[in-house]
């Protein structure tokens, strides 16, 4: 629709809309619409096979530009509703097709936008209650016909009781018709008496705003008198009791019908004016938990894998050859750690695992017995481990992010995505010698291989890190390791390093070590070094996360993203003050901390802030060759201060002793 695009255009020329906070939907899928709508229903419209009455109850001609524009705008929706679940609110620039039934569309709505997203996050994001908030000109008969006897969605509708349409009413959780005429004071103030006990009572983790502007005075199928500033009111309104109530937004713009598309646009405008006005509120109060499982696929399950193979011989040169004993039941992210003749410990991650059987005794008649063939990543290289012929090769480096390794992270799924461009295998083979054992059939290790002793032929010890105890002991041992940032004789960590220095942080604020804590999702670095990936993106380092976020009564999430999407990191910080304050004033700078790190005063802002010792802060300003003045770091104080008045105590923790 021709005021879509001049939506748009108006929120850029506003600031509004702005590269970072644009995002791009894509159709759903046929199962995906079957949540809301009949499948019989569903594949009539899309194939053109839908009924003349059907499309005249519609009231728009088939086309298959109809069909494109149907999923786009529900895919919007859909797109909606998820990144609000990610970021507190989103705002459609069209959307709110409220007339649309399970079995049928009606009123110019042909998919129930809202609906079909509500539901496909409830699949897919595990999203608890659910609450509609109707305030176009018309009843929301679709939305209530869809969701009722649903008691995980909540249906509200305030609408003008002398509307001719829709000529038969579906019966919401909550009705409230307003007289023709309705003016600013009336609307407001009825709103106001509603829906402050209604958000109460139903306590929901997202709500679906449908913003019709069709309430407006000057609207030419609406019978109410609000104006622009009503209508702005009115969207400040349901902003601000959602935000505080915790929940996250989704909106749609709704109805607005005005043949001057220019005046239709300035009043879908209230909407986004209201939505940029409390989108920080949103981020801050909203009481979601990211929810990260890792999802094992069955051929991942448990595998049955002990088996020892002596005398094993390889035509590969590239290939080290020795007898190897596999723990049982291994997972995808479990890190095992391999201990050598000479006792050296090193730690490979699993990034696929994959059972094998072979036919014993002679022409292959003899028993079948299982194995399994293992590809871990160590430093930035995929090693394959083939007990039964008791080799380890390389095959590799950092792998190509798989649709199937990608979704054992739903909620992650789009910053992995969008790294496949990034991080694809690099066509190089290393030198055959490298692929010594002492040399690197293992490296990147916690310890360096340097001057090992070639171990070809002896037996590894290889044993799972159960339950990520090892590093809960080894931070409980050595604390200020994962809490003091940098110190002046530190060592520059490897990837392998990195990676593990990621996992025990978490750990650390796990254990109340760490009030805030920042973790780098996605850099936008430009490099050409393809081997390592993000130290994030290992699985071991998901699952330590994982436990993070669920920790819902103590830990809040929020995200940050630098301008123009080409990073995105995640402030985890503890809900006690100072710790929620200071989260989210680093939330504010968040991997935009690269863009002013030339500044010794955000250096040692977010230093203070994630709970580094101060010392290691200044030898940090120190080596980019600067120097912090006592005003800088009296200005520093003074803002922590007037963040939070209450002192930092740790650990911060239930447990507290």
């Amino acid at each position: 629709m021709p005021k879509d695009a001049l939506l748009y255009q108006r929120l850029c020329e506003l600031g509004i809309a702005t590269a970072d906070r644009t995002f791009t939907p894509v159709p759903p899928d046929f199962e995906t619409l079957c949540l809301a709508h009949d499948a019989d229903y569903v594949q009539s419209f899309l194939d053109g096979t839908i009924s003349d009455a059907g499309m005249r109850c519609i009231g728009l001609p088939w086309s298959k530009d109809l069909v494109t524009r149907t999923l786009i705008g529900t895919g919007s929706a859909i797109l909606a509703s998820r990144l609000a679940l990610d970021l507190g609110i989103a705002v459609m620039c069209n959307g709110g097709t409220h007339h649309a039934h399970p079995g049928h569309g009606s009123g110019w709505c042909i998919f129930n936008d809202q609906a079909v997203a509500a539901r496909s996050v409830q699949r897919d994001c595990s999203v608890g209650q659910t609450l509609f908030i109707d305030l176009d000109v018309h009843q929301g008969d679709g939305t209530a016909a869809i969701f009722h006897n649903d008691s995980s969605v909540f249906t509200f509708s305030m609408h003008c009781e002398a509307q001719s349409y829709p000529a038969i009413l579906q019966k919401s959780d909550v009705d409230i018709p307003l007289p023709a005429g309705c003016d600013d004071l009336q609307y407001i103030s009825t709103l106001q008496r509603v829906l402050p006990s209604l958000l109460k009572k139903v306590q929901p983790e997202l709500v679906m705003y449908n913003a019709g502007a069709d309430v407006h005075a000057d609207d030419s199928l609406g019978k109410m008198a609000l104006s622009n500033e009503g209508i702005l009111e009115r969207d400040r309104l349901v902003m601000k009791l959602c935000s505080e109530a915790g929940s996250v937004l989704c909106a749609a713009i709704g109805g607005g019908y005005e043949p001057d598309h220019n005046k239709i646009v300035e009043r879908h405008v209230m909407l986004h004016k209201a939505a940029a006005e409390y989108a920080d509120a949103f981020l801050l109060n909203t009481k979601r938990a990211k929810k990260w499982a890792a999802k094992e696929e069955a051929a991942n399950q448990i595998l049955n894998c002990q088996s020892t193979h002596d005398n094993a011989s390889s035509t590969s040169t590239a290939t080290s050859v020795f007898p190897i004993t596999l723990p049982s039941h291994l997972f995808i992210g479990d890190l095992l750690r391999i201990t050598l003749p000479s006792g050296k410990d090193f730690y490979l991650e699993i990034m696929k695992c994959r059972p094998t059987t072979s036919n014993g005794g002679s022409g292959g008649g003899g028993d079948s017995s299982t194995s399994v063939v293992i590809e871990a990543l160590c430093e930035g290289e995929m090693l394959r481990m083939q007990p039964n012929t008791g080799t380890i090769e390389h095959v590799g480096y950092w792998p190509r992010l798989s649709d199937a390794w990608v979704k054992q992270f739903p909620t992650l799924q789009t910053a992995l995505k969008s790294l496949r461009q990034k991080y694809q295998e690099n066509p190089e083979t290393l030198p055959s010698s490298l692929l010594n054992l002492a040399a690197t059939a293992i490296t990147g290790s916690l310890l360096s291989a340097e001057g090992a002793e070639k171990e070809v032929e002896s037996t590894l010890h290889i044993q799972k890190v159960t339950s990520l105890s090892e590093f809960e002991t080894l931070i409980a041992s050595n604390p200020s390791f994962w809490c003091d940032g940098t110190a002046p004789n530190d060592p520059i960590p490897t990837s392998e390093q990195t990676a593990l220095l990621s996992a025990g942080e978490l750990f650390s604020f796990l254990q109340g070590l760490r009030g805030v804590l920042l973790v780098q999702l996605e850099m936008s670095v430009k490099t050409t070094d393809l081997r390592v990936p993000l130290p994030l993106l290992r699985p071991f380092v998901l699952r330590v996360l994982q436990r993070v976020v669920e920790n819902k009564k103590e830990v809040l999430v929020l995200p940050s993203t630098a301008p123009g999407g080409g990073a995105a990191s995640l402030v985890v910080a503890a809900k006690q003050q100072p710790y929620k304050a200071w989260g989210a004033r680093l939330a504010e700078i968040g991997v935009q901390a690269a863009l002013i790190a030339d500044s010794p005063y955000y250096k040692m802002l977010v230093g203070r802030i994630l709970g580094y010792k101060e010392e290691n802060i200044i030898h940090h300003i120190e080596s980019y060759g600067q120097k912090l003045e006592p005003r800088v770091a009296a200005a520093v104080k003074e803002e922590l201060e007037g963040l939070s008045s209450v002192p930092p105590r740790l650990p911060w923790t239930s447990k507290r002793k």
